[in-house]
């Protein structure tokens, strides 16, 4: 229950790589939805090992087709990225001192 809030920064890491990404964890917490925002794969639920398993042999199978993994091309995660919060943030303390 309380992992809903929390979020391992390695989340921010991976978006900007473009690389299928496999998030296990609440599916109704915070990092499901950056994930949804971001338009990327959504989180598994920690007890789902049927999707873990088709989300594993799907990149599998790309890999297999192409002979490389797939790439995801939207750039819906710069809003995640380090710059830009620290901007948004800056916004916020500026109109609390104002």
């Amino acid at each position: 229950e309380d992992n809903k809030l929390l979020m391992t920064g390695k989340v921010f890491e991976y978006l900007p790589t473009g690389t299928e990404l496999m998030g296990i964890g609440p599916v109704d917490g915070s990092a499901q939805d950056v994930m949804k925002t971001a338009n990327r794969n959504s989180i598994i639920d920690y007890s789902d090992k049927e999707s873990m398993k088709q989300r594993i042999q799907s990149a599998y199978h790309y890999w297999n087709q192409h002979g490389k993994e797939r790439k995801h091309s939207g750039d819906e995660y710069k809003q995640f990225a380090a710059s830009n919060i620290t901007r948004q943030l800056a916004r916020l303390l500026e109109d609390l001192v104002t």
